[in-house]
Parts: C-alpha cells; sequence; structure tokens
C-alpha cells in the first residue's frame, strides 16, 4: 500500500514494474498525479482518493478519474473487463494508456459525451472484438495516437458517426480487420493509420479528405482505390506493399495541386503493390515521389495527361515494374535507376525538354530501342 503525501511529485514511471503494489491512496491535498507512474504495477486493486479532494475521485471498483468523472485515468488490472461499470453519461475523455495491454477488455461502447480517447487508450487489447458509439453524432471526437493499435481481434471499425481528428497508427496491426468507415467530414487520414491491417479490403476514402499519410494503408488488402479529387497529398508507402491493389484511379477535376510522395523518398507511395494494367496520372499531379510504383510487377503503362505539371521522374520511380511504354513529353530530368530492371520495357523516347539522365536510370531494362 502507498499513501501520497499533498507535496508529492510523481516521475514518469516512478513505481513501474512494482508487482507487489495493490492499493495506492491519494490524499485530499494532491492536486497531480500521473498514473504512468503505475504502469506494470499488476498487482494494484484500487486507487482511493480521500474525502475533500478537487482534482481526483475513484468509485468502488477503484477506478481513478478526474474530479466529476469526466476523464478515466487509472484502471486496475485487476478488475474484470466490463466497461460498463464506467459512468459513461459523465466521461467525456478516455484517458491516455488506460486500458493499454488490458486482455480482458473484450468489448466497449463509448458514451455519448466523449470527445476524446486518449493516446494508447486501447493498444494491446488483444482480446477487443468490438467498438460501438453510443451516442448519435461524434463530430468533435478526437481519437489519439495509438488508440486501438495491435487490437489483433477487432475485425471492424465504423466511424460514421463522426471524427474530428485521429492520431498516428490508431488501427495499426489490428490484424484481423475487414472492414472500417469513415466520415466524409474526415480530412486527413494519419500515418499509418490503418498500416499491417493484413486483411482490410474495405475503407472508403471520405469526400472531403485532403491528405493520405505516410504508410497509412501499407500493407493491407485493398483490391482497388478511388482518390477523392479534394486529396492534395498522398505521403510515401501510403499503398506501399498493397499486393491485392489491383486498381487505382483519381477522380476528375479537383482545383488543388497534388503531389504523390517525395522525391528523396525510399518508401514508395504504391511501391510492391498490386497494380494491374493502365494507370492514368489526374492533370494537376505535380511530383511524382521516388520509388512511386517500384517492383509493381503487373503494371504496363503510366499516363501522364496530356498538360502534365510533372517535370522530374525521381529516383527509383518505376524501378523493377511491369511497364511496357511510357511517354515522357513534358519531362526535364530522369533520376538515378528511374526505369532500372524494367525488363518489358523495349523502346523509349526521350524529349528533347530532358536535361540530365541519371546513374543507371535504365540499367537491366529490356530497352533496343532509344530515341533521343
Amino acid at each position: 500500500t502507498f499513501s501520497a503525501n499533498e507535496k508529492l511529485n510523481f516521475g514518469s514511471q516512478a513505481f513501474k514494474d512494482s508487482k507487489k503494489l495493490n492499493e495506492v491512496v491519494l490524499p485530499a491535498a494532491v492536486k497531480t498525479f500521473d498514473p504512468s507512474a503505475l504502469d506494470g504495477c499488476g498487482s494494484i486493486e484500487k486507487i482511493t482518493v480521500e474525502a475533500g479532494n478537487a482534482n481526483f475521485v475513484s468509485d468502488q471498483y477503484g477506478i481513478l478519474y478526474t474530479a466529476g468523472y469526466t476523464e478515466v485515468i487509472f484502471y486496475p488490472s485487476t478488475l474484470d473487463g466490463d466497461l460498463t461499470k464506467l459512468p459513461w453519461d459523465k466521461l467525456t475523455t478516455i484517458g491516455a494508456n488506460v486500458f493499454k495491454n488490458n486482455t480482458k477488455i473484450t468489448s466497449v461502447t463509448v458514451g455519448a459525451n466523449v470527445t476524446e480517447i486518449a493516446s494508447a487508450a486501447f493498444q494491446g487489447c488483444t482480446n477487443l472484438t468490438e467498438v460501438k458509439f453510443a451516442g448519435t453524432s461524434y463530430a468533435n471526437l478526437v481519437i489519439g495516437a495509438n488508440a486501438f493499435n495491435g487490437c489483433t481481434k477487432l475485425a471492424e471499425i465504423d466511424l460514421s458517426k463522426g471524427v474530428k481528428e485521429v492520431g498516428t497508427a490508431a488501427f495499426k496491426g489490428c490484424s484481423v480487420m475487414t472492414k472500417a468507415v469513415l466520415p466524409d467530414t474526415l480530412t486527413a487520414i494519419p500515418e499509418s493509420m490503418f498500416e499491417n491491417c493484413r486483411v482490410l479490403a474495405t475503407v472508403n476514402l471520405p469526400t472531403a479528405l485532403t491528405t493520405i499519410g505516410k504508410n497509412s494503408f501499407a500493407s493491407t488488402a485493398i483490391a482497388s482505390v478511388t482518390i477523392p479529387n479534394t486529396v492534395t497529398s498522398i505521403a510515401d508507402g501510403a499503398f506501399r506493399g498493397c499486393s491485392k491493389l489491383t486498381s487505382l484511379t483519381f477522380a476528375p477535376g479537383g482545383e488543388k495541386a497534388l503531389t504523390i510522395g517525395t522525391a528523396t523518398t525510399t518508401y514508395g507511395v504504391f511501391a510492391s503493390s498490386g497494380l494491374t494494367g493502365v494507370v492514368e496520372l489526374p492533370e494537376r499531379l505535380t511530383v511524382l515521389g521516388g520509388y512511386t510504383f517500384a517492383s509493381c510487377a503487373k503494371l504496363t503503362e503510366v499516363k501522364f495527361a496530356a498538360n502534365s505539371k510533372v517535370t522530374a521522374i525521381n529516383n527509383y520511380t518505376f524501378q523493377s515494374s511491369g511497364i511496357t511504354t511510357i511517354d515522357l513529353t513534358g519531362i526535364e530530368t530522369i533520376g538515378n535507376y528511374a526505369f532500372a530492371s524494367c525488363a518489358q520495357l523495349t523502346s523509349i523516347v526521350i524529349p528533347e525538354g530532358v536535361t540530365s539522365i541519371g546513374t543507371r536510370a535504365f540499367q537491366k531494362s529490356a530497352l533496343a530501342s532509344v530515341s533521343l
């Protein structure tokens, strides 16, 4: 048992892995408490807050909350996984790490007043199979980084009732997830949001979407993608390793410029995907990043728009792809290894405007004819 005094400040992970600690008492005068101080203290049965404390409160189960029961900040791992005992009518925040690695939790129904599921709140809850939302609208909901990362039995997530913002890797590694529903109001898909959700086959891209983050869908089972005309940036590795992705379409129109990856990356946006046949790039595209289509063995042609604004084929952009032909009109520079090991590319015309061809740009290609 540990009793804190009112002047004590807790350092991060102060009592980490104290396996025999089973109770914590917070006196009335305590103003701050960092729950990470108790990381790995798996024998804690309850936290008791003495009467008169204006900052914290505990309930009959020994669960710790901020005053007014607005945020749950510590949940003893010795309790069962039934989260219906929480005061959902009062809760607005599910605290950071509060249920992290809790294998007893199998389902959660998020209360109508919740506006934040903080970072790593349910990370590693490997028996969590269901996440529901009790309210009718969650337009102000923020889901923190890693909130559901590694929930390996979570098969579906439906955010159609709304979400304002989602943090990095929020659903990364949810290895049995097959479907995700996103609200049309979501403007950004963050880095690694669904990375390594290896059987995720169905997900909608919101109509208000502007950015698709780095590795956001890497190594998923998505078969077809239509990029909304509101999207202005598809970050490095966004669809990398999607072996079942055969079809890529860009919605017509759109007023703002689009960039696909960055020039110097080694994580191509569609690298090692299953893209098949022809991909037509939109006129508003200005940057086609390095490695974008590298190792896309079934990709036979990439067509630039008639008035394309792309002037550079960056390093490794088409390396080891299956392209058989490409029109380089408007291109000024061809990067290192840009078409290396393109075993189906037998001829190419280098436009008059090209001023630079990089190191081994066409190494081990099948070129039989080059026109300069």
